[in-house]
């Protein structure tokens, strides 16, 4: 609210500001006063005081300008700074997340968000496993067989939490090829992610598997129905 005792400073000093009388100071105190304040304005008016006006107009325009452009400034960042969250987070989602799949087969990426924004509590009780035993015959190098050993562990619900894989037997070449294919991301791109803590370790090769997360297991189970549960 506007003082009728600055109404009556600013109406005195009128006279002088418009010959150009007053300082620095004074004329900002005046100019201030006449940007918000009708009746001093009209008073400025019919002191023939339009130059003096005019220029307060000018000031009371850029002043809105340079508010707008704060505004729009600060808009401007908010969003920028919106952006830069959601796309930490996409990065953060697929570089750290497990995503499971669906009963048709394909990755359910909402279920795998949901999962990894409000992880589950896991306790040891609720955890088991179960472990296969697989061969193959494979012509990498003279025929020679090797073996897999699959570890599954599943929740209370008796879903795959986790999958790992340990080759046994594989020639020294062959384990460097799939170590490079495997954290090159060369093996099944299109799945992301599915492959991860590649090792090597006392000729074995082993890996997670993210790929079953998420599957029961009687649906892992008859994945490998030649394999030996041991």
């Amino acid at each position: 609210m506007k003082s009728k005792q600055n109404c009556k400073i600013v109406q005195d000093l009128l006279p002088n500001y418009i010959e150009k009388l007053t300082n620095e100071e004074t004329n900002h105190f005046i100019e201030n006063h006449i940007e918000n304040c009708e009746e001093c304005t009209n008073v400025l008016k019919n002191m023939n005081g339009d130059l003096q006006l005019e220029k307060i107009n000018q000031n009371k325009e850029i002043k809105y300008l340079k508010k707008l452009k704060r505004r729009n400034n600060i808009i401007y960042y908010f969003i920028l700074l919106i952006v830069v969250l959601v796309l930490g987070v996409i990065v953060a989602f697929f570089t750290t997340a497990t995503i499971p799949y669906n009963e048709n087969n394909e990755l359910d990426y909402w279920e795998g968000f949901k999962n990894w924004l409000f992880p589950r509590k896991v306790l040891p009780s609720d955890i088991s496993n179960m472990v296969l035993l697989t061969g193959f015959d494979t012509d990498v190098q003279n025929d020679e067989s090797f073996q897999s050993i699959w570890i599954f562990t599943f929740d209370k619900k008796d879903k795959c939490i986790g999958a790992k894989i340990i080759y046994i037997g594989l020639p020294e070449e062959e384990i460097q090829d799939r170590y490079e294919n495997w954290t090159s991301g060369m093996y099944m791109p299109n799945v992301t992610p599915m492959i991860g803590d590649v090792k090597i370790e006392d000729g074995k090769l082993s890996a997670s598997l993210n790929v079953y997360n998420g599957r029961s297991r009687e649906e892992i189970r008859n994945y490998h129905p030649d394999a030996i549960e041991i």
